[in-house]
């Protein structure tokens, strides 16, 4: 028999296989009992509430990650099946050409051939493209209005269709007092497929502001044209604005590109001076209004007067005594509130100063990542290409019937007394939504994708040690996780979004038809305060999303965990949260105006030097401009936003795990390390 000491067990303790993984120490004491017993005790690193999942190794490695949500991003690929065969039936049913030529007062529709529909016999319009106003309107007050070869010009006679006009003097007048043909009473053009009266604009710009009586059929013609033409003449006049200046929109393009990667690289060394310059000049400027209100109201006090502004509706308002008084108390009140919120989020307000700054340092260490939104744009541009010609065609499809036509004329139009209308099918309007519902799911998820790939990257760049050494085309490596492994989990995540926007649709599309039907107010505000709550929800739930998509991309959960873990980190951390996502998002849009305004700036000062052709269109190309600076920014500022939130996201996941110790150390850069050396042992923000 062994000695009982060989029998001794030592004390084994098991390393975790990954960090911060539980520890277990197992103890076997034999020499005091007979049979063994095992005593496990539990070190929690952070909560002991917190699942086990939440130990996973951070940083994004592929060889701890699998597919998640499978079945979603089958459906995803249904949805699209769908979608494709429905685009296919819009082509078969739908009719290009109604969208681009007009139809007539018969139904007739220009420059096509009409088949017969019913008793109605076919009409070949393929030679008549333009769509003319006669001097003439139908009891309902609606101008007739009839297809022609090309537009006609002031003092030519246009008759209806069955009937020919005369080749003599007498003959037509003749048919002109008969209501068979009309006298054109003004010069047109031709725009878009309608002949346009030249003086249409000038009789509406009468009617606004009368001078004389205006004609009543120029009135009821230059209203019902313009109507019809739905903004056709500012879509010419925004054609020929930029067909001029095109080389100086392209050039403010590229302007634009350059004010942001300025802006990128200023804001490495000048966030911490820009937020702290915007905190005190808020505080400021509202510690002068207070003071303004506070010694107006002293002087109406003692004096009976103020110190005037001079503007005489404003004077006479705050000369009121008690309104003064409010105003005065509700500001101090607004200030003290603010300078309060700012001495106790002074520290925060230093945190989202250095993340901003070390999200700069990580955008620097990977150029491409700028570029990457590009993509995302123009795959969002596509899908909105197809959405609108299949929601279009969808909306051209349906069936021709024939009904009949009444007109206030003496005479009834021979052989014409019937139009035709189309009428859209049942199914329609189900096709629709799901037209819709797939446009805001596909758009959701481009934009997941997009989120999941970005987050990858900068997290890849935070959870790296060495931090001056990049990994090789990271930007791909993080799509490429993303594609693999993920794009379940986004399809999940994209489709509830879309079915709360696509339910918001709904809501604005029945608010619409109850509004033009005049419907009880009640209703329509029952209908708006349900859109509201649906914005709210839309709203959160993009907001856990991004958040969801960065603990996907960081550790490879499913999406159902990934907004579990991220809802729980970002409540620990709520203080925080609100602070770092004011500052960061008002320091972009302050970024988004400096881009704007300076590239505008400067398009002005060319378009007023090198294109004087043009100077009553101004407008026209500065607004082009100003869209197009703001959608560059918006790819900066896009990359900038969801980069802090991966750097906050991270940064939070490295306090809770790590203490900075030899055996746990931080990942995070220095900088950020000695801000949390400062303020170490501090209570949780969710207490503060």
């Amino acid at each position: 028999m062994p000695p009982k000491s060989a029998n001794k067990k030592k004390v084994v303790e098991e390393p975790p296989k990954k960090k911060h993984q539980i520890v277990t120490v197992q103890v076997a004491e034999e020499e005091e009992e007979e049979e063994e017993e095992e005593v496990k005790k539990t070190v929690a690193v952070v909560d002991e509430g917190l699942p086990l999942e939440y130990y996973r190794e951070p940083g994004p490695k592929a060889t701890t990650r699998k597919c998640n949500d499978i079945l979603f991003f089958g459906l995803f690929v249904l949805v699209w099946v769908g979608m494709v065969v429905i685009a296919i039936v819009a082509f078969q049913k739908g009719d290009f050409n109604r969208l681009k030529f007009g139809t007539d007062s018969w139904g007739n529709l220009c420059g096509a051939y009409n088949p017969p529909v019913g008793q109605v016999p076919a009409f070949d319009l393929s030679n008549r493209t333009y769509l003319h106003y006669l001097n003439a309107h139908t009891s309902s007050g609606n101008v007739i209005s009839r297809c022609v070869a090309s537009c006609p010009k002031k003092n030519d006679v246009v008759c209806f269709y069955n009937t020919t006009l005369a080749s003599t003097s007498a003959g037509v007048a003749a048919q002109i007092a008969q209501g068979k043909c009309f006298p054109v009473l003004f010069n047109t053009t031709d725009m878009l497929y309608r002949c346009i009266p030249l003086e249409a604009v000038q009789t509406l710009v009468q009617v606004q502001y009368p001078t004389t009586q205006p004609n009543t059929t120029m009135v009821k013609i230059a209203n019902f044209v313009l109507s019809d033409l739905n903004g056709r003449t500012i879509a010419a006049k925004m054609t020929q604005s930029l067909a001029y200046s095109w080389p100086i929109v392209l050039g403010m393009a590229f302007t634009a590109l350059g004010l942001s990667f300025a802006w990128l690289v200023g804001i490495m060394f000048l966030a911490g001076g820009c937020v702290w310059l915007t905190v005190a000049m808020a505080n400021m400027c509202l510690a002068g209004i207070v003071a303004m209100l506070w010694y107006n109201w002293a002087m109406i006090e003692t004096n009976g007067k103020m110190v005037l502004v001079g503007w005489s509706t404003i004077d006479s308002l705050m000369m009121n005594w008690q309104t003064l008084l409010t105003l005065s108390i509700i500001a101090s009140v607004v200030f003290l509130l603010l300078f309060v919120v700012t001495v106790a989020a002074r520290k925060r307000i230093q945190l989202a100063v250095i993340i901003i700054q070390e999200t700069a340092k990580a955008i620097k260490s990977m150029p491409l990542i700028v570029i990457f939104p590009v993509a995302k744009y123009f795959l969002i541009a596509g899908l909105f290409a197809f959405f609108a010609v299949v929601y279009a065609l969808l909306a051209t499809s349906g069936t021709v019937i024939a009904q009949t036509f009444s007109t206030s004329i003496s005479l009834s139009i021979a052989n014409q007394d019937w139009t035709k209308l189309l009428t859209p099918d049942t199914v329609l309007p189900f096709l629709q939504i799901y037209i819709v519902f797939g446009f805001f799911w596909t758009w959701n998820f481009f934009l997941g994708v997009w989120q999941t790939t970005i987050a990858g990257a900068i997290a890849g760049w935070y959870w790296t040690r060495d931090k001056s050494v990049t990994p090789k085309s990271p930007l791909l490596k993080a799509f490429g996780r993303c594609f693999r492994y993920h794009l379940g989990s986004i399809a999940l995540g994209s489709m509830l979004i879309a079915l709360v926007q696509v339910i918001r649709w709904i809501l604005v599309e029945l608010q619409r038809r109850l509004r033009a039907a005049h419907a009880s107010q009640t209703a329509q505000y029952i209908l708006a305060c349900t859109q509201c709550c649906c914005m709210i929800i839309e709203k959160f739930m993009a907001f856990l999303n991004k958040n969801a998509y960065i603990e996907i991309a960081v550790y490879g959960y499913s999406f159902c965990d990934a907004a579990k873990m991220a809802f729980q980190l970002l409540v620990r951390n709520a203080f925080r949260v609100v602070v770092i996502d004011r500052v960061s998002g008002f320091l972009f849009l302050l970024g988004k105006l400096i881009i704007v305004s300076g590239t505008c700036m400067i398009a002005l000062a060319l378009l007023q030097t090198f294109e004087a052709g043009i100077a009553d269109y101004y407008a026209i190309p500065l607004i082009f401009i100003f869209v197009i600076s703001w959608v560059v920014a918006s790819f900066f500022m896009s990359v900038m936003d969801m980069a802090v939130d991966t750097i906050f996201l991270c940064f939070c996941e490295d306090c809770e795990r790590n203490d900075g110790s030899e055996e746990r150390p931080y990942y995070m850069t220095d900088t950020l390390r000695e801000f949390t050396d400062q303020h170490k042992g501090e209570k949780p923000d969710i207490a503060t």
